[in-house]
This record gives C-alpha cells, structure tokens and sequence, in this order.
C-alpha cells in the first residue's frame, strides 16, 4: 500500500492510501473514513512537513576529495530549511546566484522519517 499526504480542490489537506488510480482517504488514525477521491483531482504533497531538517556532510571521503576538503574526522552535522521540501512532481528551481561557474553540486540524498 503506498500511503501519500494529498490536497483537494478546495486546499484540504488529508492523507490517504493509493489504491490504483483512487486514494482512499483516511482519518487521524491513518484508518478509512470510506471516501474516495481521484488521484487526478488532487495534488500530491511532500509525506510529511518536518519542524527541522538535520543533514550529514562529508561523510564519503571520495566527496571530500572532489570538492577539495579536507576529510573531517567527524561528519558534518547542518541543517537545512524546510522550506527546501519539495512536493513530489514539483520542478527543482535553480537559484539564478548559483556558485561561481555557474554549476550547481547535484547529490541524491537519503531521507529518514522518525
């Protein structure tokens, strides 16, 4: 089952689970209220809204390398804004101040939900 968080039409927030081309909608307790809305009439959101984002940097030595730092004895601990969360399907939007060559460092990244 993949469960999403979704908004209606009318800017209603709920969660839900896909269940082919339809979201069941569930209550609080993540159980079916018996509803059902079209995936189509609705747009997905990002799983969660997180009061912070902590991140880890520098933990592979060949990124260290690549970048020219020195390899840190500890990772790096930093946080990002939330307001860096992106909805699913939402473009990512390149900053027109990116660095000075005018490329932007690009990564995949793991996140964890607790």
């Amino acid at each position: 089952m993949r469960y999403v968080r979704f908004k209606n039409s009318d800017g209603q927030v709920s969660h839900g689970a896909i269940n082919e081309n339809l979201i069941d909608v569930l209550d609080d307790n993540l159980q079916s209220t018996g509803n059902q809305v079209d995936l189509t009439d609705v747009s997905l959101l990002a799983p969660v809204v997180p009061s912070n984002i902590f991140c880890i940097g520098l933990n592979y030595r060949e990124h260290a390398k690549e970048g020219g730092a020195p390899i840190p004895e500890q990772p790096v601990v930093f946080m990002k804004p939330t307001s860096t969360l992106l909805n699913p399907g939402e473009p990512i939007l390149i900053p027109a101040c990116g660095d000075k060559e005018g490329e932007v460092d690009y990564e995949c990244e793991l996140a964890v939900v607790i």
